[in-house]
């Protein structure tokens, strides 16, 4: 049985981010809820600030890497072109 001292809290996340991305916003908030609620060390930001950076630079090296077919950029292109054409209200 608890006693009447006893603090009981919880902490419901909500995300619909998965893989990496979601288990290091998990972490963080995590190491915040701690940090809050048992006044330990501060590190959540400094987390989050390095995952946020990290995440960038991923971001910019898959950016060097995509290539993209210049014929079936054209297509898709002339394709959506024709898309907005077909919607607009005869004269």
């Amino acid at each position: 049985m608890l006693g009447s001292n006893v603090l009981k809290s919880g902490l419901v996340v909500l995300t619909n981010s998965d893989g990496v991305s979601a288990a290091a916003l998990i972490h963080a908030i995590k190491s915040r809820y701690f940090e809050l609620t048992f006044d330990s060390k501060p590190k959540a930001e400094q987390k989050i600030a390095f995952g946020l950076e990290e995440r960038k630079k991923d971001i910019q090296r898959a950016k060097k890497e995509l290539t993209f077919d210049p014929v079936l950029l054209a297509s898709v292109s002339e394709s959506r072109r024709l898309s907005r054409v077909n919607r607009l209200p005869p004269e």
